[in-house]
């Protein structure tokens, strides 16, 4: 029987832990803050239990927040206590959860661990439930590593160790469910199409019959794959939908962005614009900021890269591979705080075993075990300290991508824990021929350039090269006196023990590192294994650089044709829209400008103005005088007409023919209607001779209107009226001006 702690009583307990149970699924917020009143106000020693029950829901709601490290700190709590209380059940749910954590973090192979000892405890204590669970969430972990064949074998094994007789039977019918939705994922990757839609119809079946929804979303997902394998694309897209609107209302952001992301592969096999598909992956991107699992949102990063890449948007790609690197170190480092933690845990937890076990033995096997115990804290402490100095220079390695940088950074971290007169690094060339020094510090000096082919028999470097083999070695000279002339630092003392390791990445040799003093026997077995485990960091580091150099020499190159190609570009614009004769603007040009100037002039409610200009009796001049000819009056009026134009908010363009159009917006209806006699007058007093005109010199006509609009439709009656008062200039006469005042709609 429970007892009231801190003026709590049992009934207000029981309410506390109801609010508990329903907040969550929906309140996860709330439910931390209700776990932790409970907890403050119940002993353990009251009711044990209930504790653990408590312990595991905390850690489980942390683990909803993405606070792993403290939801990792409360399972290997729970974990020391069921180990304590010898309680089984309790034991095998926290593995479970230690795997859920492992596994949202993305240690892959802890997280199996976890798993598998959730199995073997729940078939050593005949815990099935907790069996098809485990079961399960192994086949979960397969499936995201592609094994599909290895995932398929432990679903079904989870099938077979559900327990019907169990009491819980939402959470039976729940767990069959997804176990169900989970093998039909793999017969629609199979292309098994039939088999993937009977087990999603199972589903439906089971959610039908218990009256409550199971995995809906995930079958909607399930059938999106098998529309799309079997060519039904509008199926399809109405499966993604549907699944898509279930995990909104579900909140559940995780499947949301994983479904996001499998349905912008799928429309980029159907050859789907690249548009379309980066403003998918951008909407699961705006959903990403609220999930704190950083490994959807880095999967997010690497498909938007690679999408603007594809569309040429070099900036934005740069960008978001950016803002992968970061998440990726950011990740890393909540994965090695997370490791320190657990070393942490482990230890306390392995001791306070230990001391169980002395308690129960005689005198001399107490002292004997405390030498042990001794022995093993001194080893623990000692690997404690190795991973705090790997996780250190780990974290110093990925957080740049400068060799010379990192080389120096590991050189002055590993000098203060080792002996170290010489530290050599050395690569592949890119074409494979020879060993090049990315770092070498003899006596703390950089040194100068290495250049060593692989195939020099009297190189120990390059024979740690061809052989990958691990080399530690405490007298040179007497193991290996072959090499010893040339381990020479620079004051031409010997090297007396060296280690030299291959550096390997996707099992190939890439490089060679080696620390060496002057010291006989100057490391120790836990010095080499810093180094060898030291190498795959730096492996990676260097394939890293080299692949970010190759990029960004890409980038340059892309970058230097785009604006090359703006540059043309450019040039191919502005011939579009100059006239090849009159070197004024164009038709095109003009109906460009024409728009824009008269949007701002109906959004600020000001005049806009437009001329139709026309050369009098140009066709007779053309034929009385020749084409020539009547090419350079229309170049010398274009040049003439256009000086009046030079300004913001007006253009002058060629139309057509002998015909030119003018529009201004920064003058009123008065000063247009001077402007076009001032135009008038200056093209009479260039002084051409046309002899078909009354005043003997070429003359043009100008139809002026003036319009303060308010619709978009009035643009084109602005064009009409101008043409209009243009032919009525020439019905009276020519050589005038005839002018058009509208008033728009609103102003009528």
């Amino acid at each position: 029987m429970r007892s009231g702690v801190m003026g709590l009583s049992q009934q207000e307990i029981g309410i506390l832990s109801n609010e508990l149970n329903m907040a969550m699924s929906t309140n996860p917020i709330k439910a931390y803050e209700l776990v932790e009143d409970l907890l403050g106000s119940v002993e353990a020693q009251d009711d044990l239990d209930f504790y653990f029950e408590l312990l595991l829901k905390k850690a489980n709601i942390e683990l909803t927040l993405s606070h792993y490290s403290q939801s990792l700190n409360s399972i290997n709590h729970l974990i020391a206590m069921c180990y304590d209380h010898e309680n089984y059940t309790m034991l095998c749910k926290a593995f479970n959860s230690k795997g859920n954590a492992l596994a949202e973090l993305g240690v892959t192979d802890r997280a199996l661990n976890a798993y598998m000892k959730t199995m073997r405890l729940g078939e050593e204590h005949k815990v099935e439930l907790v069996m098809s669970v485990g079961a399960n969430n192994i086949g979960e972990l397969y499936n995201d590593l592609g094994d599909i064949d290895s995932a398929y074998h432990y679903y079904e094994l989870a099938y077979k160790h559900l327990d019907e007789t169990t009491s819980n039977r939402n959470l039976y019918h729940r767990l069959k469910s997804i176990i169900l939705i989970n093998l039909g994922e793999i017969e629609a990757m199979r292309k098994a199409y039939e088999k993937a839609m009977d087990y999603c119809n199972q589903v439906y079946e089971l959610s039908n019959r218990e009256n409550v929804d199971l995995e809906l979303s995930h079958v909607k997902y399930v059938e999106m794959i098998v529309h799309f394998g079997r060519g039904e694309y509008e199926l399809m897209d109405a499966r993604y939908k549907e699944s898509i609107e279930i995990c909104q209302q579900l909140e559940d952001n995780r499947n949301l962005i994983r479904t996001i992301i499998y349905y912008s592969k799928l429309k980029g096999q159907l050859g789907a614009d690249l548009t379309e598909i980066i403003e998918i992956l951008e909407f699961a991107r705006s959903l990403s900021l609220k999930e704190g699992n950083l490994i959807p949102r880095m999967e997010l990063h690497v498909e938007l890269a690679k999408a603007y890449d594809l569309i040429g948007d070099q900036e934005k790609s740069i960008e978001y591979f950016k803002a992968y690197q970061t998440l990726e170190k950011e990740h890393s480092k909540q994965i090695n705080l997370q490791q320190i933690n657990a070393m942490q845990i482990r230890f306390e937890i392995e001791e306070s075993l230990e001391e169980r076990a002395v308690v129960k033995q005689k005198n001399e096997e107490l002292r004997l075990k405390s030498d042990e115990l001794v022995a093993k804290k001194n080893q623990l402490e000692q690997a404690y300290t190795r991973i705090q100095l790997i996780s250190k220079i780990g974290q110093q390695i990925t957080s740049t991508l400068d060799l010379s940088e990192i080389m120096f950074s590991v050189f002055n971290s590993l000098r203060s824990h080792m002996p170290i007169d010489a530290f050599i690094m050395v690569m592949l060339n890119d074409e494979g021929t020879h060993l090049v020094n990315l770092t070498t510090f003899e006596e703390g000096q950089l040194e100068s350039d290495i250049c060593i082919s692989i195939e020099d028999p009297n190189s120990l470097l390059a024979k740690v090269y061809r052989e990958s083999s691990l080399v530690r070695s405490g007298d040179v000279a007497l193991e290996m006196p072959e090499f010893s002339e040339k381990m020479l630092v620079t004051n031409e003392i010997a090297v007396q023990s060296l280690i030299c390791v291959p550096l390997r990445y996707n099992d190939n040799v890439i490089g060679v590192c080696s620390v060496q003093c002057y010291e006989k026997d100057g490391y120790d077995e836990d010095q080499f294994d810093l180094i060898n485990a030291l190498s795959a960091y730096l492996a990676i580091a260097i394939n890293n650089a080299k692949k970010s150099k190759k990029l960004e020499q890409e980038i340059t190159t892309r970058l230097k044709a785009q604006r090359e190609l703006e540059r043309l570009n450019a040039e191919l614009k502005n011939i579009s829209e100059i006239d090849g004769l009159t070197k004024v603007p164009n038709r095109r040009r003009f109906e460009d400008v024409f728009e824009q100037l008269f949007e701002i002039a109906m959004i600020k409610k000001t005049e806009i103005h437009l001329m139709m200009i026309d050369i009098d009796y140009f066709k007779m001049f053309n034929d009385h005088y020749g084409h020539l000819k009547g090419d350079e009056v229309l170049i010398a009026v274009a040049q003439k007409l256009n000086k009046a134009f030079r300004f913001s908010g007006r253009l002058f363009a060629r139309y057509g023919g002998e015909e030119f159009v003018a529009v201004m917006t920064d003058i009123t209806s008065e000063e247009a209607y001077v402007l076009a006699q001032e135009l008038r007058t200056a093209i009479s007093e260039l002084g051409i001779i046309n002899e078909m005109t009354t005043t003997g010199f070429l003359t043009i006509s100008i139809g002026l209107a003036t319009i303060v609009p308010k619709e978009n439709d009035e643009r084109r009656m602005l064009i009409l009226f101008a043409d209009e008062c243009l032919y009525e200039a020439k019905n009276k006469g020519r050589n005038r001006v005839e002018v058009h005042n509208y008033k728009s709609k609103e102003n009528a």
